[in-house]
């Protein structure tokens, strides 16, 4: 079995040298579940439950806290691992391998499910939920927790401000590539979570493509078509350079309209962007590609077209406003995971219809409020 037992006794040792240091640094790291070995994974419970309310872990706090539980053995290994760790210096090291060993081991047990996963009856559910479990696993180590001081926190945001300034930047943010919209906006920031809704066939998909385009001249763009095959995105872009889309789709093109497809092409190689056109996607495989092309690519935009059409495993159905509002939480939360702008598509209900000037409202989001 996949473990790293030295590096968990010097992280209890580390815990009982001083508990403050240690927690403060490991706690968004690690927990007691990542232990392979049952005795560190008792004391470090131990040594969270001291600090939770202030003290250090000891012996007497251990003691205090497991009760019946506690084993006079576990003075020795308290000791060892005392001896073992010699100082506090090493904490984030030895808890990001213990954490490791702990995916590893994730993985391990998930390799031996996909197995029996394998005997399911369609491909589809088995790919499904090996997706969801891949994304647990990939979601521990490409995010951690932890928290920041305002005086850091204000000081990075100030240095971003003047860099804009020097750099002679109208927008701190991702430009969309419409001067009205990003002065309203300062662009699309880091960790935003933007919605662009309209009714069906308003040109919802070719507004996003046009904002994409112009993210992708500034930083690499993932954009998810759940709806649209990456075919009928690319006949657009053509359009989008001259030529008459209908035309395009039926290749009924003169020379001039060849070279603006050529010119097309040519266009399209200076462009950062990645499509991915999986029909109805579980937003969880979602989020594990996006993780995926982050670890590969620099990611300043994700594009998602459009919202109601993702699923969330297990729902079937039976709950569309507690789906959607599922995925779109975990849209947010991909914001904040990948540290750039998402945007995604949503349809309106026939509220605007209903009214005079058919202008929306936030409440005309469809399936779901919370939106």
């Amino acid at each position: 079995m996949i473990a790293n037992t030295e590096a968990e006794q010097a992280l209890i040792g580390c815990a009982y040298l001083n508990t403050a240091e240690t927690l403060a640094l490991a706690g968004s790291l690690v927990d007691e579940r990542d232990f392979f070995d049952p005795r560190y994974r008792t004391l470090w419970d131990a040594a969270e439950a001291a600090f939770s309310v202030g003290r250090p872990a000891d012996i007497p706090s251990t003691k205090h806290y497991l009760g019946l539980k506690w084993d006079d053995l576990l003075m020795g290994v308290i000791a060892d691992a005392v001896s073992a760790a010699v100082s506090t210096a090493n904490v984030e090291h030895f808890a990001r391998m213990v954490r490791d060993a702990s995916v590893r081991r994730q993985i391990h047990s998930m390799a031996l499910q996909l197995q029996d996963l394998a005997q399911s009856p369609t491909a589809k559910d088995c790919l499904a939920e090996a997706t969801r479990m891949l994304a647990q696993a990939s979601g521990r180590m490409l995010t951690e927790g932890g928290s920041a001081s305002l005086a850091e926190v204000v000081a990075d945001e100030a240095a971003r401000v003047f860099e804009s300034v020097n750099a002679g930047r109208v927008t701190m943010g991702l430009s969309t590539g419409f001067p009205e919209v990003d002065d309203m906006t300062g662009g699309m920031m880091p960790g935003d979570f933007w919605i662009l809704a309209a009714r069906p066939s308003m040109g919802k998909t070719s507004l996003a493509m046009d904002i994409a385009d112009a993210a992708a001249q500034q930083t690499g763009v993932l954009f998810f078509s759940a709806e649209m095959r990456r075919q009928a995105l690319a006949q657009r872009y053509i359009a989008r350079q001259g030529v008459n889309l209908r035309h395009v789709r039926q290749a009924r093109l003169d020379p001039a309209g060849l070279v603006t497809v050529n010119r097309a092409a040519g266009v399209a190689e200076t462009r950062k962007m990645w499509i991915n056109d999986t029909p109805s996607p579980e937003v969880g495989y979602l989020r594990t590609m996006a993780l995926t092309m982050a670890a590969k690519h620099t990611i300043g935009l994700v594009v998602v077209d459009y919202l109601q059409l993702l699923r969330v495993r297990g729902f079937d159905g039976r709950d569309r406003n507690a789906e959607v509002t599922l995925v779109s939480a975990t849209l947010k939360a991909l914001a904040g995971e990948l540290g750039c702008p998402v945007l995604c598509l949503s349809q309106l209900n026939r509220g605007p219809e209903a009214r005079g000037d058919n202008r929306p409202r936030m409440s005309d989001l469809r399936e779901s409020g919370s939106i």
